[in-house]
């Protein structure tokens, strides 16, 4: 049985096909239909199963054969009709043939058991069946996506941590009033830079204590904006005045410090509280 046959567009231009009456050519084409799905060399099922198929009598089908078989569509071998010129018109493609499916769909299971081999972690069973069921797919796919055992989960989380350097990139985004979205590289590499100082180590919190100026830390007297000409006049610090006097509050302090905290603030400070924020909100950010 075909599931499909080829209609040829010539039968529009074909003379012998337009003298037909409009139910001799509709029966043409069922006639072809129904050849098809008998699949046997255009050879028709006898007249009265013919005739049930078209939902036709008998004699009205007969004589639409007699004229279909005049013009040679059709004829007549014994008592069964055929359609005429049917294996040229309708030869299968060699790629139609049983054997030749067949082996398109071996080749088709081969490539996807050896897709399957690839995409495989070390140590996980490839499967032996052809047909995939719902769990060998589930599991599948979570090799693909790479899915880490419970031992690997808490290295995988403590790896999305911010690091140190990009705790200080956003810090100093923060001091020097530059958005850290459209500023992030060029607030990496200066944070790289501000890590070569060494007195003391450049934190976030020693960033934001000495050289913030917002709601929490103002009032902290920060030694920027109180000891610097430039922040006396107002103007923000950039990463490169930021670089230049790092650690000089510990030559001119604003005020005194206990020597203990080694010019940081105490534990509970409004410079660490903001860091502590700043961290909250990064981590925010990389749940969400």
């Amino acid at each position: 049985m075909r599931y499909w046959i080829k209609l040829y567009t010539e039968i529009m231009r074909d003379p012998k096909m337009g003298r037909l009456t409009d139910r001799q050519f509709r029966t043409c084409i069922n006639l072809f239909t129904l050849a098809g799905t008998t699949d046997d060399d255009g050879k028709l099922p006898p007249l009265e199963d013919i005739a049930w198929h078209l939902r036709s009598d008998e004699a009205s089908l007969l004589a639409d054969l007699e004229a279909l078989a005049r013009v040679n569509i059709v004829e007549q071998v014994d008592d069964t009709w055929i359609v005429r010129k049917w294996a040229e018109r309708q030869a299968k493609a060699p790629s139609d043939q049983p054997e030749r499916i067949a082996q398109r769909v071996r080749n088709h299971r081969e490539r996807k058991r050896n897709e399957s081999v690839t995409t495989l972690q070390p140590g996980v069973t490839t499967p032996e069946t052809d047909t995939d069921t719902e769990t060998d797919t589930d599991k599948k796919r979570e090799v693909a996506a790479g899915a880490a055992s419970p031992a690997e989960q808490p290295q995988a989380a403590e790896s999305k941590q911010p690091n140190n350097t990009f705790l200080l990139a956003t810090a100093l985004g923060q001091v020097c009033k530059m958005e850290f979205a459209p500023n992030k590289g060029r607030l990496l590499k200066e944070a790289k830079l501000l890590l070569s100082c060494t007195d003391p180590a450049p934190e976030p919190a020693l960033l934001i204590q000495h050289y913030g100026y917002d709601g929490h830390v103002k009032e902290q007297a920060a030694w920027w904006w109180v000891t610097d000409w430039r922040g006396q006049r107002g103007e923000w610090p950039t990463p490169a005045t930021v670089r230049e006097t790092w650690g000089q509050w510990a030559i001119a302090p604003p005020h005194v410090t206990p020597a203990s905290t080694n010019g940081r603030q105490p534990q509970g400070s409004p410079a660490l509280a903001a860091v502590a924020r700043l961290k909250q909100q990064l981590r925010e950010a990389e749940v969400g």
